[in-house]
């Protein structure tokens, strides 16, 4: 079996001590004032011999993984995809990388999921939120691990911060465009869920209805369970 190359092999090949070795090739070459040929040098051995750093070593140094986990409900729709790759663009350009994972709307396996990430010291957790997986939320803040909530909020966990856009004004949006164009039959379709971006967009339709005096039909109003899909 092919021996790992390591930093000793790095340095005895470029005829630097090991000190100077790891100082370039932990990225601190400029720090400890190393030249620029030492610095090329070793790197271009470390280069060819096909030197990967040792992550959890790394870790341990810095007391940072550089992995944010990202945790989905699931990956059914194209919003996960498009809302992924932004989450991934900004934590690329600041020196993180993204573990996802999904639970299905399943707080075991929501639990099993985030148990890893907080065993792997993850520097932080993202996650869309749902009302059976609070436990899971309140272990991450016990461990001291920053947590973000994407999507919706739970008022029973009021002081985790929270990135959404703004669902009520987005469902006035809506409503007065169909208003305006002369629609006097509009449905609403959503998931049956009691989180406050979902409770705000039926409160919102059903305003905007009254204001206009439009009728305000229960069949008109589908409701979806979390766990499937409209297009089911």
């Amino acid at each position: 079996m092919k021996n790992k190359v390591n930093t000793a092999t790095i340095a005895k090949q470029a005829e630097v001590g090991l000190s100077t070795a790891g100082f370039i090739l932990s990225g601190k070459a400029r720090s400890m004032k190393i030249s620029v040929e030492t610095e090329q040098r070793v790197l271009r051995i470390a280069n060819k011999l096909g030197y990967i750093p040792n992550a959890l070593a790394r870790s341990l140094r810095s007391n940072r993984s550089g992995i944010v986990g990202v945790l989905y409900n699931h990956l059914k729709h194209h919003w996960a995809d498009g809302s992924l790759n932004g989450i991934r663009g900004v934590l690329s350009a600041n020196g993180y990388a993204a573990f996802l994972s999904t639970h299905q709307f399943d707080a075991e396996l929501q639990m099993q999921e985030i148990d890893l990430m907080l065993q792997h010291q993850f520097d932080a957790i993202i996650c869309i939120p749902f009302k059976k997986g609070i436990d899971a939320y309140k272990k991450v803040l016990r461990n001291n691990t920053p947590l973000i909530f994407l999507n919706d909020s739970l008022e029973e966990m009021p002081n985790v911060n929270v990135v959404a856009w703004n669902a009520r004004e987005a469902a006035a949006l809506a409503m007065q465009h169909l208003i305006s164009l002369g629609r006097k039959k509009i449905a609403y379709f959503s998931w049956e869920d009691d989180r406050p971006m979902f409770r705000a967009r039926v409160e919102v339709y059903e305003e905007y209805l009254k204001k206009a005096r439009l009728p305000i039909k229960k069949p008109w109003i589908r409701l979806f369970p979390l766990e499937g899909s409209v297009e089911e």
